[in-house]
């Protein structure tokens, strides 16, 4: 018997989602393994990483306020983690057995893809006449901050670079490779993607955790389509045990050309 996702193992970005006007994206290495094992330990048991119930009931409450018709700034912010293959090697965790979560975002745009070396972003790419057998400029982890307004935002980092003594040389168990933020869009343009499309719709219904789909909507999936070791993961029975209820995620920094595209 296949069991319910538990909404206290996994991470509230995946689902329902973190509420959020800002948020931003933390890419690091590590740089002492023994160090950050200990550091996350103490982040995780400290409840720095917000679940998914965490998030439920924050847009409820959210929900609840906009229905009452006195709507009100929440201080909210959440934070999670997600790692690249190279940094779980550092962490000496057991493969997944994904060829493209293993061999990494590179090469799937490069040698799999229709983009060139030249069009990234050179943090995301090898520095040139770099060896091919040295994957040394690979980032490990990156911690997604997403907040209610910029200073709750930057409370959030700053817990994370407290935490893992991002800024003191003789203690840091992390190094610091690149960050990128965003915040919604004002005013009437508020919900809105650049194109002008609504965002944020059309997200997949989980069995299990989102309410069945109406007549006529599209069908509901299950949760091993997005979760790790459930129901619809063709992986579930070789999954490591440590990876269970995790996801996996892309992170892809896109150019759009606006005027371009309302020609």
């Amino acid at each position: 018997m296949d069991l319910p996702v538990n909404k206290d193992n996994i991470q509230g970005g995946i689902w329902p989602r973190m509420p959020k006007e800002f948020e931003s994206y933390l890419f690091y290495k590590i740089t002492d393994a023994d160090r950050f094992r200990s550091d996350l330990k103490d982040f995780l048991y400290n409840g720095h990483i917000t679940t998914s119930a965490q998030c439920e009931a924050r847009l409820k409450e959210i929900h609840a306020m906009v229905a009452s018709g006195r709507p009100r700034k929440i201080k909210i912010s959440g934070i999670n983690v997600s790692f690249s293959q190279k940094g779980l090697q550092k962490l000496n965790k057991a493969q997944l057995r994904d060829a493209l979560f293993e061999y990494g975002m590179y090469h799937d745009l490069i040698f799999e893809g229709a983009d060139t070396h030249e069009g990234l972003l050179k943090e995301f790419k090898p520095p040139d006449e770099h060896p091919k057998d040295d994957d040394s400029w690979r980032i490990d982890l990156v911690f997604i901050v997403a907040a209610s307004d910029d200073k709750v935002l930057n409370d959030g980092i700053a817990e994370i670079e407290s935490n893992f003594s991002v800024r003191d040389v003789n203690k840091a168990s992390l190094e610091l490779v690149t960050e990128k933020h965003g915040n919604r869009r004002p005013g009437k343009l508020r919900g809105r993607e650049h194109f002008g499309f609504e965002d944020h719709i059309s997200q997949p219904q989980i069995k299990g955790l989102d309410p069945e789909p109406g007549l006529n909507e599209p069908g509901s999936w299950p949760p091993g389509y997005i979760f790790v070791g459930h129901e619809g993961d063709p992986r579930k029975e070789t999954t490591p045990p440590w990876s269970i209820e995790g996801s996996f995620l892309v992170f892809r920094l896109l150019d759009e050309k606006v005027p371009e595209f309302n020609k």
